[in-house]
């Protein structure tokens, strides 16, 4: 298979799928790695995930490992890319499968298969959304081995997505938390030597970061919980247009909305819906900061409400534009344009949206018209 070295237009042949082997191709390839039987004792005898690949990127050898942890057979990965094999919803919901969408572009897992084709030996990490929204974060090895006259790359992983679930939390709790309680101390100690006519507006200052810290904690408590399949929701009737008003109280005054402006569409659709508020008002609030922070100091920030059938679609405007690289990584857990150890914003959103309220998550970008994150529910979820 000819790949491309910017990885901008992976060649697709044969009705739609890239370069694929027939099937006695692969038994003969099986066949050759199977006459080794240390390497095979090897390889099933190796904790971490393992698979032997041809130059088409297929497997014909996962080791036990690999097996147990994705729930399959020898037979049931034989041919199939890794993408594929470990249901990554790009590969499964593709024409032409893994490796050949845009968002492969940014794939390290094939990155390292594609520099282990010239010969060397490749370390990448890799972030993979799953088709059942089990996400995953990898450290994925690739190595070339020629084996009778056939070039082959052992393909190994390891999950690390507990690593980076522990150092996002961290640069959360050590970094945002501690920087609110850090100006919580430092406005008590404002109160001591504070006039009288100054303790009122130092009071409400040290309240509000109060309760910012406490919304932190919160907020870090529910993602936890809806990750570990713990979350339990509180479904109650109340307005959309209460939901929105709501959350421009809530954040006109936040820092990231310094010098911008929250409104609300004149338009925006109200209705009742039975849902879990607070569950709602966390996504919403993070599609909304996050479109403050992406905003510039002038900036209209526009929250709205439609209705579609027996679905609400709340939506999120900004003028920002996201670049497309950014675009196609969005979703991943550990991805964050906020630097290392982040990366629980828009995953956060994607999670509490798709397995607890229901709904999805979409969004537009474009240089002209800006940014629209939509979310959309039923209006109606059972107790």
């Amino acid at each position: 298979m000819k790949v491309s070295e910017n990885f901008d237009k992976p060649e697709v042949r044969n009705n739609g799928f890239a370069d694929r082997s027939n099937p006695a191709e692969l038994l003969v390839q099986k066949m050759i790695l199977l006459e080794q039987p240390l390497v095979i004792d090897f390889l099933n005898s190796i904790p971490v995930f393992v698979c032997v690949i041809n130059k088409n990127r297929e497997i014909i050898f996962s080791n036990a490992s690999f097996q147990d942890y994705f729930e399959g057979e020898q037979e049931d990965f034989i041919g199939k890319r890794h993408g594929e094999a470990v249901n990554c919803l790009h590969a499964i919901n593709s024409t032409g499968g893994c490796g050949t969408t845009e968002f492969c572009k940014y794939c390290g897992a094939l990155h390292a298969v594609f520099e282990s084709y010239k010969g060397q030996r490749s370390v990448k990490e890799c972030r993979i959304i799953r088709q059942n929204n089990d996400d995953l974060d990898l450290l994925v090895w690739a190595t070339p081995i020629k084996i009778s006259d056939y070039d082959f790359t052992i393909f190994a992983f390891s999950d690390i997505s507990n690593e980076k679930r522990r150092k996002a939390l961290e640069r959360i709790f050590f970094h945002d938390i501690l920087n609110t309680a850090g100006g919580i101390r430092g406005f008590i100690e404002m109160l001591k030597m504070a006039e009288e006519d100054e303790l009122e507006e130092f009071l409400g200052i040290t309240y509000n970061l109060t309760e910012k810290l406490i919304d932190e904690i919160k907020a870090q408590r529910t993602i936890c919980a809806a990750e570990n399949n713990e979350l339990e929701l509180e479904i109650q009737p109340f307005s959309t247009r209460e939901i929105l008003d709501e959350l421009k109280l809530l954040y006109e005054n936040h820092e990231v909305a310094h010098d911008k402006q929250i409104l609300v569409r004149k338009g925006a659709y109200d209705r009742i819906i039975k849902t879990d508020k607070t569950v709602l008002r966390r996504i919403l609030g993070n599609l909304l900061k996050n479109a403050l922070e992406a905003s510039r100091p002038g900036d209209e920030i526009h929250l709205n409400c439609k209705s579609v059938k027996d679905f609400v679609e709340f939506e999120v405007e900004n003028p920002g534009f996201i670049p497309r690289d950014i675009q196609m990584q969005l979703f991943q857990r550990s991805f964050s344009t906020k630097g290392n150890g982040r990366g629980l914003g828009t995953y956060s959103v994607k999670l509490l949206t798709e397995r607890y309220l229901k709904g999805q998550i979409t969004f537009s970008s474009d240089k002209d018209q800006g940014t629209v994150f939509t979310a959309s529910y039923p209006s109606y979820i059972e107790e």
